[in-house]
């Protein structure tokens, strides 16, 4: 079959009418995915500039007040403990949602396991976005932080 249509004049036709329509394709879309592209990278530039200014003036007001400073700790261990609260609640669900359905019977699955299951991996998600949204937020008071303590 493959060797039949490999030496088929039609799937010789078709391949070069399909690598024309290709490169003609490229070539009109070049312009635009480089002006895309140049917009984006302008974006992002001005944002990590707009970080970094704001990154600065933070690590200088905290210098300068020294009991923000101790507060700006205090809340970073915070976020810290969150994140590993919600991680260790998300993987205790998962653990105990397994272990529910292993202990009831096959005969018995049907519709606890469906029950189960589906409110144990919706307090899942609802663990995982609570813990992975103050990632970001850790790593940048922690970038702060020791900024600060160095100076």
């Amino acid at each position: 079959m493959l060797t039949e249509t490999i030496f088929s004049p039609i799937w010789w036709i078709s391949v070069v009418f399909v690598g024309l329509l290709v490169s003609l394709s490229a070539s009109y879309l070049k312009e635009s995915l480089d002006n895309a592209l140049a917009k984006v990278s302008a974006h992002r530039r001005e944002k990590n500039a707009q970080r970094k200014q704001e990154f600065d003036q933070t690590v200088e007001r905290l210098k300068s007040d020294r009991s923000e400073f101790a507060e700006y700790v205090l809340l970073t261990n915070d976020l810290s403990h969150r994140f590993l609260t919600a991680s260790f609640a998300a993987i205790f669900i998962v653990g105990g949602v397994n272990l529910l359905l292993l202990s009831f019977g096959e005969e018995t699955l049907d519709g606890i396991a469906k029950a189960a299951f589906l409110s144990g991996m919706a307090l899942l998600s609802v663990c995982m976005v609570s813990a992975y949204s103050d990632i970001e937020k850790i790593g940048e008071r922690r970038k702060v932080i020791d900024h600060v303590s160095r100076s």
